[in-house]
């Protein structure tokens, strides 16, 4: 867990805005205090370009192996924020969690062109990153500088987490992106000439009321997203990051429901004593039953055929072939987390349902088994408006 914070104006940064990011880092340092790093993108003036090909943008960047606090204090950081020609800050403070507490593994990391930080764990990247004893956000930046922001994102994999500020030399850009597993709020002026950013919506609203300048409430970076600014126009770009077509085994859905499923022939109720008989008057399957024990034996069924297969999904039995469940995101999970959070129990009786007993989701980690509801004075402790979602295994 780091810390991302930052800010941008339209035109040069005012002292009043400089100072909101610079308690923005203050309160950065509950998520981090390992290092302290900052990066000033300065706007080149027209009297300074004495030759055409000088770029209208410079970045002067400081980090060292102190907390926020004491890194703000020191005066050549201050000298590096001070002045009219500061068009971004971006900020980062470390918690370590891959790779030793020392002045090259902090943050900003800069590989070429590309300058900027990082706040996740990014579990592909670990091996490597103890090989050759740097950290999981070194490789990261090494591969958005060579391959590309899109095929950096995708070799995170489903077990990373990334929060990601970065400026591009070559086109004059900031970037901005996340995935569901890290949080990264904007918090834009009134005036809409001024933004700041953090990782968590309370350290915004926190510095929001110790400030001269007037913010719209914070609001949450899409996940996914590939977030662009254009720092020369002052124009935003948005696009979905690009990922590559899947190639491998996909499991037909349809057919494992189809599995699940208790097949019932066609049945009508004929006679006065209400015996059921095939719809198609086949001889062969006729039955003998009402239809209150038709209901019952076909309940029996799926309940012996539930109890088998969450035996075989404990006993880590493959043949199931089942790889998905949907809970509470209404997205598919891997079995071993699926079980993990049915192992927390129906939240009003401690039932543990199995992966392929019905369970009604009311958050990531709570649920109702099927009995209870149906119950109607456990539905009326919700209330009418609770959403719930029922479960599906593929």
């Amino acid at each position: 867990m780091c810390g991302l914070f930052g800010g941008y104006s339209t035109s040069a940064m005012s002292g009043d805005l400089i100072k909101v990011v610079e308690k923005l880092g203050f309160v950065s340092s509950l998520r981090g205090i390992d290092s302290t790093g900052l990066i000033a993108i300065k706007e080149v003036k027209a009297k300074k370009k004495k030759k055409k090909f000088l770029p209208p943008f410079r970045t002067a960047s400081r980090k060292e192996v102190i907390n926020p606090i004491s890194f703000f204090q020191n005066p050549a950081t201050r000298s590096m924020i001070q002045g009219n020609d500061v068009a971004a800050l971006i900020g980062h403070c470390r918690w370590a969690t891959i790779g030793n507490v020392n002045y090259d593994n902090s943050h900003p990391i800069q590989v070429g062109p590309i300058i900027g930080v990082h706040n996740g764990t990014i579990n592909t990247f670990k091996k490597e990153a103890t090989d050759n004893n740097t950290t999981d956000s070194a490789i990261f930046y090494r591969h958005i500088a060579e391959d590309g922001v899109d095929a950096a994102i995708n070799k995170v994999g489903y077990t990373g987490a990334y929060a990601i500020v970065f400026y591009d030399e070559r086109d004059n850009t900031i970037t901005f992106a996340r995935n569901k597993e890290r949080t990264l709020y904007f918090m834009y002026s009134k005036c809409k000439r001024h933004l700041v950013w953090a990782s968590e919506y309370s350290m915004l609203t926190l510095v929001n009321n110790h400030t001269m300048i007037s913010f719209e409430p914070p609001k949450l970076l899409d996940t996914d997203q590939v977030l662009t600014l254009d720092l020369e126009e002052s124009k935003w770009r948005t696009r979905p990051v690009k990922k590559p077509a899947y190639t491998g085994y996909l499991p037909d859905f349809k057919k494992k429901e189809e599995e699940l499923k208790v097949h019932v022939p066609p049945l009508k109720v004929v006679g006065p004593h209400k015996q059921i008989v095939c719809a198609h008057d086949h001889k062969d399957c006729g039955t003998k039953e009402t239809a209150g024990e038709l209901l019952a034996r076909k309940k029996e069924e799926l309940r012996r055929k539930r109890e088998e297969a969450n035996k075989k999904v404990k006993e880590g039995d493959e043949s199931l072939n089942i790889f998905y469940y949907k809970g509470w995101e209404e997205s598919f999970i891997s079995m071993p987390e699926a079980k993990r959070r049915l192992n927390t129990g129906c939240t009003y009786c401690g039932h543990k349902s199995g992966p392929f007993d019905q369970a009604f989701w009311h958050g990531q980690d709570h649920y109702l088994c099927e009995e209870h509801f149906d119950d109607p004075n456990v539905m009326e402790f919700f209330g009418s408006n609770k959403k719930f979602v029922p479960s599906e295994c593929y």
